[in-house]
């Protein structure tokens, strides 16, 4: 599992280095300015650090809107949540994620940097289980999921080691965005569960498990 949630919590380094670069264009302007007080202090004219302020004050403005993409997913994320909490949803981080519940199901959700700035890609991701899973063989689990995601194009259902794990993929602009895109998430994922429910008779007439009745060792 942690693959899977490493897959969707990485940030390019692009944006790191950007926000790097920008860093060291706003400390050489804060030593540019402050030998120009100096050399006001010392000239007694006033013009150099007039110009140098307002080009100082413009360049820290560019620095926070274009150079710390970073930043702008912890503040989507605070107004999403504000949008969570007067919709009645409980909402909770855990580990550095955002978990968000509709109808007691539980969500992982997953917001990342794309290759335009504005834009941030949004994943949400259910995980569930079911009692019946060493019922049925591993093949027959997998030709399961390949035959949700042709008849759910939204979403990927993935079969792992004892559970399943069914993921929503869309992108946003803002916290609107963003409760839009959770209805959508919520009816499409229904969706791909409501196939694995039609589907799992057959698999367990068809794909039983026997492994567990077979003989290991010497007879």
């Amino acid at each position: 599992m942690e693959e899977y949630k490493d897959k969707y919590t990485s940030f390019d380094k692009e944006s790191k280095t950007q926000e790097i670069i920008g860093t060291v264009v706003v400390v050489c302007f804060c030593v540019a300015i402050c030998g120009c007080f100096v050399y006001d202090l010392i000239t007694s004219v006033p013009v150099y650090s007039s110009v140098m302020g307002f080009v100082f004050v413009a360049v820290i403005a560019l620095y926070f809107l274009l150079c710390r993409p970073l930043k702008n997913i912890d503040v989507l994320e605070r107004r999403i949540c504000k949008r969570l909490d007067k919709q009645g949803y409980f909402h909770e981080k855990r580990e550095g994620t955002l978990y968000v519940t509709k109808n007691d199901q539980h969500f992982r959700v997953h917001i990342v940097n794309s290759c335009e700035k504005k834009i941030k890609q949004l994943y949400f991701v259910y995980e569930f289980g079911d009692d019946n899973f060493e019922k049925v063989s591993m093949d027959g689990w997998t030709r399961a999921a390949n035959s949700i995601n042709l008849n759910n194009s939204r979403t990927v259902f993935v079969t792992l080691e004892d559970h399943f794990c069914c993921c929503y993929q869309s992108a946003i602009l803002n916290s609107r965005d963003f409760m839009k895109e959770f209805d959508r998430a919520y009816r499409a994922i229904g969706g791909a569960l409501e196939d694995y429910r039609k589907i799992y008779p057959y698999l367990e007439r068809d794909y039983p498990n026997n492994t567990e009745n077979k003989t290991i060792g010497f007879k």
